[in-house]
């Protein structure tokens, strides 16, 4: 069911579900800063208006610099540091999907 579920999705291997990969700890510190975690008691999200709207090039901008390279993300995730050739691969692919509908 996984597998079909991903499939559907066009993640066919686990270097394309590894490209999903945006940002480690060090990253995500980086781009949300000191903003509170959301969680069942404080649940942030469910009273802002979302920011998100067409023109998220800027935050993509944001997070894609702070993303791992891909060899770090392979060790990461525990794949061989050969592997970060694929996820690269893929990485491109789902970066210019992304992008696509962006105002820019």
């Amino acid at each position: 069911m996984l597998t079909r579920s991903l499939r559907e999705i066009r993640i066919n291997t686990p270097e394309q579900l590894a490209a999903h990969f945006l940002l480690d700890r060090q990253g995500l510190k980086a781009v949300a800063g000191d903003i509170p975690v959301m969680t069942d008691d404080l649940p942030v999200i469910e009273y802002r208006v979302p920011l998100f709207n067409r023109d998220y090039k800027p935050l993509l901008d944001e997070i894609f610099r702070h993303r791992p390279d891909n060899k770090q993300i392979a060790t990461e995730l525990g794949f061989l540091p050969e592997s970060g050739e694929k996820i690269g691969q893929a990485w491109n692919t789902l970066k210019g999907l992304w992008y696509q509908g962006t105002s820019d």
